[in-house]
């Protein structure tokens, strides 16, 4: 009976991993953008150096911890280069993708209280999206 809920479980965490990564959305979009960034303790572009292994998170979710080499800050300052974020892997309506090492994007970490070591939200760093983020942070002044 084991051996078969262990070919159930990973028939079905297969059939997720064969969704095209690019209709997936990049980690946090399941979130309210603004209040992430209204509350974030730091906002930066980055550029990912590398990815760890995923450990287990909440329900659906991995825990990916990575090096990012910043960029630019648009809010407050990070510490240091390592942090971690959770990306949901299913249900797969829900799903979202890796980023891809060696490319940028703007990062958003929780508040200070909650994880300032987290992302808690990325997006692919466009001068759109800069001028999202910038004008956002410009109106809750």
């Amino acid at each position: 009976m084991k051996s078969i809920a262990t070919v159930l479980v990973l028939y079905i965490l297969g059939s997720y991993t064969c969704i095209a990564q690019s209709d997936l959305p990049l980690p946090g979009h399941y979130q309210q953008f603004e209040a992430i960034a209204e509350n974030s303790s730091w906002i930066s572009i980055a550029i990912l150096k590398s990815l760890g292994n995923a450990d287990t998170g909440p329900a659906g979710c991995s825990d990916y911890d990575s090096k990012w080499k910043i960029i630019k800050s648009l809010k407050g300052n990070p510490k240091g280069e390592s942090f971690h974020f959770i990306m949901q892997v299913f249900p797969k309506n829900h799903a979202e993708t890796l980023p891809t090492p060696g490319k940028s994007y703007i990062l958003l970490s929780y508040d200070e209280k909650t994880d300032p070591k987290q992302i808690a939200y990325m997006m692919d760093d466009t001068p759109e999206n800069e001028l999202k983020v910038v004008n956002l942070l410009k109106q809750r002044q």
